[in-house]
């Protein structure tokens, strides 16, 4: 998570910290991004803002808030099954003109979501016979079943089920894996949320003077290119870049990769998606664009 300018209470409790420090201007500025990134806060500021007839300022609202949605949602597959969310996910990358993903998200949400799903396969029983029923099935259980290896607890009791009871030992391998990569996430969009609301500077408004002045929109696919750089990962660099901090899974020995001039890595499509919607390194906010750089 990083930061939680976005998540009641927490963005709160930063600004009383920001405040008690004499940080009256940032711990101003953290709640300024709490009414465009929390859910309902958003919309209850675009309404405020259109009863006073400003409906441009209430479309920038909305329009930081879907950013700020599709930022935290699109790498979820977890989302997709979820109602609200996924119909917000959904809306965030039409705002973005990413019709085929929300798409992909509407679909997903049909097959995956636990009443919603076993509503869809009664009626592809009904309509198109019980082999289509049972994809769908097939498709929700095998969802499921690998969202619960990613569970903290519930993985590594799969993992000793599968290995004990099942004599699976490469299914263990794989339950065990995924809940240690979530326990090892989790651990650290802890301890990045701490240190956003209790660190001494960790508002947006005090980042580092390159970072604040060197804020890139949005870069052209030209760009990208120009600013990146591909390379294959290699064994020593997994142990300092052992996943891509944008959708969280590992990275593998061999495989592709994109890093910036602020040397943080990323598989390419992550990172390409994240720099066609905002320039800045999404771990450092450092603009992947040097300020005497040509746009």
């Amino acid at each position: 998570m990083g930061n939680v300018d976005g998540v009641p209470v927490a963005s709160q409790v930063k600004s009383l910290v920001q405040v008690s420090r004499g940080q009256r201007e940032e711990a101003l500025a953290t709640q300024n991004r709490f009414t465009e990134r929390c859910v309902g806060a958003a919309q209850l500021k675009s309404l405020v803002e259109l009863v006073r007839g400003d409906v441009d300022a209430a479309a920038e609202t909305q329009r930081k808030f879907l950013a700020n949605t599709r930022r935290m949602l699109e790498a979820s597959e977890v989302a997709d099954a979820v109602p609200g969310v996924s119909q917000l996910k959904s809306a965030a990358l039409v705002a973005d003109g990413d019709i085929s993903s929300a798409v992909d998200t509407h679909r997903n949400f049909l097959r995956r979501c636990p009443v919603v799903s076993q509503v869809r396969s009664v009626c592809d029983l009904v309509t198109k016979g019980p082999e289509e029923a049972l994809d769908g099935q097939r498709e929700f259980m095998e969802f499921a079943s690998s969202s619960a290896d990613k569970v903290p607890g519930i993985g590594h009791l799969k993992a000793l089920a599968h290995r004990h009871l099942q004599g699976d030992v490469e299914r263990a391998a794989l339950a065990r894996a995924a809940a240690e990569r979530s326990r090892k996430n989790g651990q650290r969009m802890l301890g990045g949320a701490l240190k956003d609301m209790f660190a001494a500077n960790s508002s947006e408004a005090t980042l580092p003077p390159e970072v604040v002045c060197n804020t890139c929109g949005p870069l052209g696919d030209v760009e990208i290119r120009r600013h990146t750089l591909l390379f294959d990962i290699a064994a020593e660099q997994l142990k300092s870049h052992s996943a891509c901090p944008i959708c969280l899974v590992d990275f593998q020995l061999g495989e592709e990769a994109l890093t910036l001039r602020c040397f943080h890595v990323f598989h390419p499509l992550c990172g390409d998606r994240w720099l066609r919607a905002n320039g800045n390194c999404p771990v450092c906010r450092v603009g992947a664009v040097p300020e005497s750089g040509s746009r």
